[in-house]
């Protein structure tokens, strides 16, 4: 008994290693030569890095799960892990620092934020926590009826661009709620800070594709679906560039668009956000005052001390559709130099850098985005869906997109 899962990136390997636990053999179809989708590992001038920064949480606990499974018995995971309390250092324009940080289960320690901020950010806090949010609404009609200032607006648009890679004016409030509830409102380890070591392929690609093919399952690499062919609503065979491959049942685990190409009988009308990554490598080795550090009113929304790994490099990101992301290659790098530079002057020697721009790194988690629930589809009678859009609770993240990959294995008998 097998099941076909179209797609190799981190919900289709999600679904596959729950398959295996349940005893049925997976046979994953990849069009690109390597797996892990829109998470995996690049090399640039002998450097591993990830073709998109990425920031995991305490509260992605089907991740931490997989990771447990598949990783040999008594593996140390802060070798390749640093977990760290929720801590955000934010810049503004000014050099002015805010931060925030996580002391126990329910205290939060601010520092440079006036007394009515703090008063304005409890409002909010309190509307999220007694679930007190506007039906259908964004998270900027949110923080009006909070009557939010615009410093605390100006704070929760940096946290609400990288969790939901939208910005206020157009993310989905809902949604929003739901990762700061299942974070900042949970236990304290759920808002720990997961930083890799290493990169997302060595962190977990690798490892789930070494796990799936010890247990009997198959990954065909370089394997590009063609079509998919029904039989009124019953898929019959999967068709390639290589070859026909037949199963009772099947995972889509393909982006949305995708699927739109794909399948003739659905329409996923979803839009898809940019997020830009900067590898910046300086010459002379570096040492930033954070790990990590958000940036206020630039064009740049975080920044991460990478030079642990590798001396001298940072990486940069901005997410969403914004008029940086729609620059030149030069021209963003000039940018993102001269906002660093702003901030920390020693940063003035670059010896390289590379930008990658996903152009599709993630849907829109806007209001649209959560009207139709494609996760409970029952279109089809062998065909499943998978992918972070299906996975309501959460935006475009890697754990939402594991968690699908959960839910669309456990409905294959």
């Amino acid at each position: 008994m097998h099941t076909i899962i179209l797609g190799a990136g981190w919900s289709g390997l999600a679904a596959a290693i729950t398959l295996i636990k349940k005893g049925i053999k997976p046979i994953i179809l990849e069009a690109s030569p390597q797996a892990g989708g829109r998470a995996r590992e690049v090399t640039w001038n002998d450097i591993k890095i990830d073709n998109g920064q990425h920031l995991l949480l305490g509260a992605y606990t089907e991740f931490i799960n997989l990771l447990e499974l598949i990783y040999p018995n008594g593996f140390d995971f802060s070798s390749i892990i640093d977990r760290v309390p929720f801590e955000l250092n934010f810049y503004d324009d000014r050099k002015n620092k805010i931060s925030i940080e996580r002391k126990n289960n329910l205290y939060f320690k601010t520092q440079g934020l006036s007394f009515k901020d703090k008063l304005s950010s409890l409002r909010f806090l309190r509307n999220i926590y007694f679930n007190k949010i506007l039906s259908n609404s964004t998270v900027v009609e949110l923080l009006n009826k909070s009557k939010q200032s615009e410093n605390i607006k100006n704070i929760l648009d940096s946290l609400c661009v990288s969790a939901l890679t939208t910005n206020i004016y157009k993310a989905d409030a809902k949604t929003f709620q739901n990762t700061l509830l299942d974070s900042l409102f949970k236990h304290r380890k759920k808002s720990d800070l997961l930083i890799p070591k290493v990169s997302l392929s060595e962190l977990f690609v690798n490892p789930a594709c070494d796990y799936i093919i010890k247990n009997g399952g198959e990954i065909h690499l370089n394997t590009r679906v063609k079509n998919i062919i029904f039989n009124e609503n019953k898929v019959e065979f999967i068709e390639t560039n290589k070859d026909r491959f037949y199963s009772d049942k099947y995972i889509c685990a393909l982006p949305y668009f995708a699927a739109n190409k794909l399948i003739d009988n659905i329409n996923i009308p979803l839009k898809s956000e940019k997020i830009s990554t900067l590898y910046i490598k300086y010459k002379n080795n570096i040492k930033l005052p954070h790990k990590i550090m958000g940036l206020l009113n630039h064009h740049i929304d975080f920044i991460f001390d990478k030079s642990s790994e590798y001396p001298g490099l940072i990486s940069a990101v901005s997410s969403s559709n914004n008029e940086f992301n729609n620059c030149s290659k030069k021209e963003m790098f000039e940018i993102a130099f001269n906002e660093i530079k702003n901030l920390f002057p020693e940063l003035n020697q670059v010896e390289d850098y590379k930008i990658i721009t996903e152009k599709f790194a993630a849907y829109s988690c806007d209001l649209n985005s959560k009207k139709i629930n494609y996760g409970n589809n029952e279109l089809f009678e062998n065909l499943i869906l998978a992918g972070d859009y299906t996975y309501h609770r959460y935006p475009a993240t890697l754990e939402g997109a594991i968690r699908s990959g959960l839910l669309a294995a456990e409905k294959i008998n």
